[in-house]
C-alpha cells in the first residue's frame, strides 16, 4: 500500500507560502489530508505539554477566521493551482490536545505526517520534536520553494505578494480577516 501524508495546522489565511508547502509535499506523496483545526476553547492545566501547547496559542493571528472560510478558502486556491485532487481537507481537533484521536484517524501505518521545515524558527524547529513525542511516530519533513507566515505577509503588508489574487479576492467577497486585518464590506 502506498503510503500518505498527513498535515495539520490553523490555514487563517491560505497563503503562497502554504501553497508551497502542499505543492512539496506532492512531489514526494501521492495524497495528502490536510487537518484544519477548529478554534475551540481549552483549558491544558494538567497536561505535560501545557506551556508548548500555551505558545502554539501565542503564535498565530488572531482572530481566526471561521473554519468554514478556511476550508472553502484553501480548497479555491489548491483546485486553482490543480492539487486539489490530491488532497483532501478535514476539520479536526487539535492533535497536541487529543494525540489518540489523530492517530486514529491517520493511522502509523498508513499516514506520514509532514511538516515544512523552517530552520529560521525556534519555535518550527520546537514543534517538530514535541509532536513526535506527543504522536508517537516520526515526522517527516519537506523544504517549501517559499515559506512565508501570514502573520509576516501582514506585518510587511505585503498581501499581493504573500497571498494570491484569488485569495485577496474571497476575503474582500466576504468580509472577513486576511490574515487578520478586516476588509470593509
Amino acid at each position: 500500500m502506498e503510503r500518505k501524508a498527513v498535515t495539520f495546522g490553523r490555514f487563517n489565511t491560505f497563503s503562497r507560502g502554504h501553497e508551497s508547502f502542499i505543492q512539496s509535499i506532492l512531489l514526494e506523496w501521492s495524497k495528502v489530508s490536510i487537518g484544519v483545526i477548529e478554534n475551540n476553547p481549552i483549558t491544558v492545566e494538567d497536561n505535560l505539554f501545557a506551556n508548548f501547547i500555551k505558545e502554539c496559542d501565542r503564535n498565530y493571528i488572531k482572530p481566526l477566521n471561521k473554519i468554514q472560510h478556511r476550508m472553502n478558502l484553501m480548497e479555491l486556491i489548491l483546485d486553482e493551482k490543480n492539487f486539489l485532487e490530491n488532497c483532501s481537507i478535514i476539520k479536526i481537533n487539535r492533535p497536541e490536545l487529543y494525540p489518540e484521536k489523530f492517530n486514529e484517524m491517520f493511522p502509523k501505518n498508513v499516514y506520514d505526517v509532514v511538516f515544512a521545515i523552517d530552520t529560521d524558527s525556534q519555535f518550527d524547529i520546537k514543534k517538530i520534536g514535541i509532536f513526535e513525542l506527543l504522536l508517537n511516530r516520526p515526522i517527516k519533513l519537506v523544504k517549501p520553494d517559499k515559506i512565508i507566515h501570514s502573520s509576516d505577509i501582514i506585518k510587511m503588508g505585503i498581501e499581493e505578494i504573500g497571498f494570491s489574487r484569488s485569495a485577496i479576492d474571497y476575503c474582500q467577497k466576504h468580509g472577513i480577516p486576511l490574515g487578520g486585518e478586516y476588509y470593509e464590506k
